[in-house]
Protein backbone atom coordinates (compact mmCIF):
# COMPACT_ATOMS: atom_id res chain seq x y z
CA UNK A 1 0.00 0.00 0.00
CA UNK A 2 1.34 3.45 -0.88
CA UNK A 3 1.49 6.36 1.52
CA UNK A 4 -1.33 8.07 -0.37
CA UNK A 5 -3.52 4.98 -0.14
CA UNK A 6 -2.86 4.66 3.58
CA UNK A 7 -3.69 8.31 4.25
CA UNK A 8 -6.96 8.21 2.35
CA UNK A 9 -8.27 4.79 3.39
CA UNK A 10 -11.31 5.46 5.56
CA UNK A 11 -11.22 1.93 7.00
CA UNK A 12 -8.13 2.71 9.07
CA UNK A 13 -7.78 4.90 12.12
CA UNK A 14 -4.91 7.38 12.39
CA UNK A 15 -2.60 5.04 14.38
CA UNK A 16 -3.20 2.24 11.87
CA UNK A 17 -2.38 4.59 9.00
CA UNK A 18 0.85 5.63 10.70
CA UNK A 19 1.81 1.97 11.17
CA UNK A 20 1.09 1.21 7.50
CA UNK A 21 3.21 4.20 6.45
CA UNK A 22 6.03 3.06 8.73
CA UNK A 23 5.89 -0.48 7.38
CA UNK A 24 5.92 0.85 3.81
CA UNK A 25 8.98 3.03 4.48
CA UNK A 26 10.89 0.30 6.32
CA UNK A 27 9.93 -2.33 3.75
CA UNK A 28 10.94 -0.17 0.77
CA UNK A 29 7.35 -0.12 -0.52
CA UNK A 30 7.33 3.66 -0.23
CA UNK A 31 10.06 6.23 -0.48
CA UNK A 32 11.01 9.35 1.37
CA UNK A 33 10.69 11.13 -1.98
CA UNK A 34 6.96 10.30 -1.93
CA UNK A 35 6.82 11.49 1.69
CA UNK A 36 8.48 14.81 0.78
CA UNK A 37 6.26 15.26 -2.28
CA UNK A 38 3.00 14.60 -0.44
CA UNK A 39 3.66 16.53 2.76
CA UNK A 40 3.03 20.14 1.64
CA UNK A 41 -0.40 19.35 0.18
CA UNK A 42 -1.79 17.62 3.26
CA UNK A 43 -4.00 18.97 6.01
CA UNK A 44 -2.63 19.13 9.56
CA UNK A 45 -4.22 15.85 10.62
CA UNK A 46 -2.69 13.92 7.71
CA UNK A 47 0.66 15.68 8.19
CA UNK A 48 0.68 14.47 11.79
CA UNK A 49 -0.15 10.93 10.69
CA UNK A 50 2.55 11.00 8.03
CA UNK A 51 5.11 12.25 10.55
CA UNK A 52 4.02 9.63 13.07
CA UNK A 53 4.63 6.94 10.45
CA UNK A 54 8.10 8.34 9.76
CA UNK A 55 8.80 8.47 13.49
CA UNK A 56 7.97 4.77 13.84
CA UNK A 57 10.14 3.98 10.81
CA UNK A 58 13.13 6.00 12.03
CA UNK A 59 12.88 4.37 15.44
CA UNK A 60 13.31 1.01 13.71
CA UNK A 61 15.79 2.06 11.01
CA UNK A 62 17.37 5.46 11.54
CA UNK A 63 19.52 5.08 8.44
CA UNK A 64 16.51 5.35 6.13
CA UNK A 65 16.34 9.11 6.85
CA UNK A 66 17.57 11.32 4.01
CA UNK A 67 18.97 14.81 4.41
CA UNK A 68 16.06 16.31 2.42
CA UNK A 69 13.52 14.55 4.64
CA UNK A 70 15.43 15.69 7.74
CA UNK A 71 15.29 19.31 6.56
CA UNK A 72 11.54 18.98 5.98
CA UNK A 73 11.08 17.55 9.47
CA UNK A 74 13.14 20.35 11.04
CA UNK A 75 10.83 22.84 9.32
CA UNK A 76 7.86 21.00 10.83
CA UNK A 77 9.08 21.93 14.30
CA UNK A 78 7.83 25.47 13.66
CA UNK A 79 4.40 24.56 12.31
CA UNK A 80 1.33 25.59 14.28
CA UNK A 81 -0.27 22.21 15.02
CA UNK A 82 1.03 20.64 18.25
CA UNK A 83 0.91 17.09 16.90
CA UNK A 84 3.17 18.07 14.00
CA UNK A 85 5.62 19.70 16.43
CA UNK A 86 5.82 16.70 18.74
CA UNK A 87 6.10 14.08 16.00
CA UNK A 88 8.81 16.14 14.28
CA UNK A 89 10.72 16.42 17.57
CA UNK A 90 10.62 12.65 18.01
CA UNK A 91 12.01 12.18 14.49
CA UNK A 92 14.80 14.67 15.19
CA UNK A 93 15.59 12.76 18.38
CA UNK A 94 15.78 9.50 16.40
CA UNK A 95 17.96 10.86 13.59
CA UNK A 96 20.02 13.78 14.93
CA UNK A 97 23.15 11.63 15.02
CA UNK A 98 22.97 11.29 11.21
CA UNK A 99 23.21 15.07 10.64
CA UNK A 100 25.28 16.50 13.53
CA UNK A 101 26.50 19.49 11.48
CA UNK A 102 22.96 20.49 10.51
CA UNK A 103 21.24 20.81 13.87
CA UNK A 104 21.32 24.58 14.52
CA UNK A 105 17.86 25.26 13.11
CA UNK A 106 16.45 22.19 14.86
CA UNK A 107 17.90 23.35 18.18
CA UNK A 108 16.37 26.83 17.74
CA UNK A 109 12.93 25.40 16.96
CA UNK A 110 13.16 22.88 19.79
CA UNK A 111 14.07 25.64 22.25
CA UNK A 112 11.00 27.57 21.08
CA UNK A 113 8.90 24.43 21.59
CA UNK A 114 10.34 23.99 25.09
CA UNK A 115 8.12 26.93 26.12
CA UNK A 116 5.01 25.81 24.21
CA UNK A 117 1.72 25.69 26.11
CA UNK A 118 1.23 22.00 25.30
CA UNK A 119 2.93 19.55 27.64
CA UNK A 120 3.43 16.89 24.95
CA UNK A 121 5.19 19.44 22.72
CA UNK A 122 7.45 20.46 25.63
CA UNK A 123 8.11 16.82 26.54
CA UNK A 124 9.10 15.83 22.99
CA UNK A 125 11.25 18.97 22.64
CA UNK A 126 13.01 18.07 25.89
CA UNK A 127 13.67 14.55 24.73
CA UNK A 128 15.16 15.78 21.44
CA UNK A 129 17.23 18.53 23.07
CA UNK A 130 18.67 16.10 25.60
CA UNK A 131 19.63 13.71 22.80
CA UNK A 132 21.29 16.54 20.86
CA UNK A 133 23.16 17.75 23.97
CA UNK A 134 24.56 14.25 24.49
CA UNK A 135 25.59 14.14 20.84
CA UNK A 136 27.23 17.55 20.42
CA UNK A 137 29.92 18.15 23.01
CA UNK A 138 30.99 21.56 21.61
CA UNK A 139 27.59 23.10 22.41
CA UNK A 140 26.75 20.89 25.36
CA UNK A 141 27.60 23.51 27.99
CA UNK A 142 25.43 26.12 26.25
CA UNK A 143 22.49 23.72 26.14
CA UNK A 144 22.99 22.70 29.75
CA UNK A 145 22.76 26.34 30.81
CA UNK A 146 19.49 26.60 28.89
CA UNK A 147 18.28 23.39 30.56
CA UNK A 148 18.81 25.04 33.96
CA UNK A 149 16.66 28.00 32.85
CA UNK A 150 13.98 25.64 31.55
CA UNK A 151 13.94 23.69 34.83
CA UNK A 152 13.36 26.93 36.75
CA UNK A 153 10.22 27.77 34.78
CA UNK A 154 8.86 24.32 33.84
CA UNK A 155 5.59 23.47 35.59
CA UNK A 156 5.34 19.75 34.81
CA UNK A 157 7.47 17.63 37.11
CA UNK A 158 7.85 14.88 34.48
CA UNK A 159 9.41 17.31 32.00
CA UNK A 160 11.48 19.01 34.68
CA UNK A 161 12.86 15.65 35.79
CA UNK A 162 14.00 14.86 32.24
CA UNK A 163 16.18 17.97 32.21
CA UNK A 164 17.42 17.36 35.76
CA UNK A 165 18.41 13.82 34.84
CA UNK A 166 20.35 15.12 31.82
CA UNK A 167 22.07 17.72 34.00
CA UNK A 168 23.04 15.15 36.63
CA UNK A 169 24.64 12.89 34.00
CA UNK A 170 27.02 15.67 32.97
CA UNK A 171 27.95 17.07 36.38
Amino acid sequence: MTITQALHNAHFKSKQRAKIISDALVGDHASLAEFIYLYPGLNSKDKGTLLEGLEYATRLQTQLMSFDAFQLVVGCLSEKAPRIKWEAAKIVRNTAHLFPKHLDQAINHLLDNATHTGAVVRWSAAYALIEIAALLEPIQNDLLEVFIQIVEREEKSSIKSMYLKALSRVK
